[in-house]
């Protein structure tokens, strides 16, 4: 009978254990770190999102509204009888100036889902020509609409009105036309909302 003795086998000592444990939390430590960064960026990517759809939605609505108040007399801001909420009654540009929505609602006054930790400010001013602040009307004002998220992240946005503009011309009254289309992603049932719109180029004769 024959006999073998194995060659014995080196097993790890304390401190080469210590030394992997080290290195593993490390890397684990820069893995969750990396991780949460990549969330955090995508969360603020969502909130850019969702606040610059914010800003183009109320700035389009004020861009679709005439440009001085086209029946009683006329005045900046708003003018007796257009309440403050809703915005149903609001239908010239400088009815906009100085609104402030703690809560984003739509036109109608609905909540806007997904946006209760923005708000929305307005500011309507009369510029001239050279889109410096003017004391008289022109025939120019300028609308800028500011939203600020959670974080104090603002998107501003910035248009020009003049009095010659689309809803303030004359048209056809048996004519049947679109001036603005728009739409609204949901994606799963508790995810925010996102809307947005634009007014159309195309003019009836």
């Amino acid at each position: 009978m024959r006999s073998s003795r194995g060659t014995p086998r080196r097993g790890f000592s304390l401190i080469e254990t210590a030394f992997a444990s080290i290195v593993v939390g490390v890397m684990f430590a820069a893995a969750m770190r990396t991780v949460g960064a990549t969330i955090t960026a995508r969360q603020r990517q969502a909130a850019w999102r969702q606040g610059d759809s914010l800003a183009c939605d109320l700035l389009s609505e004020v861009l679709r509204a005439r440009y001085e108040e086209p029946c009683s007399a006329v005045q900046f801001g708003l003018e007796p009888g257009e309440g403050a909420a809703p915005r149903t009654d609001w239908d010239d540009v400088d009815d906009y100036s100085n609104l402030n929505e703690a809560l984003p609602v739509r036109h109608d006054g609905a909540p806007i889902p997904g946006a209760g930790a923005y708000r929305r400010k307005v500011r309507v001013t009369l510029v001239a020509s050279d889109l410096n602040p003017s004391m008289s009307d022109v025939g120019l004002k300028k609308i800028v609409v500011t939203v600020t998220d959670a974080s104090g992240y603002v998107t501003r946005l910035v248009a020009l009105r003049t009095a010659e503009g689309f809803p303030d011309r004359r048209v056809d009254p048996k004519k049947t036309f679109v001036t603005w289309a728009g739409a609204s992603i949901r994606v799963g049932a508790q995810g925010a909302q996102v809307s947005s719109g634009t007014d159309l180029v195309n003019l009836p004769e």
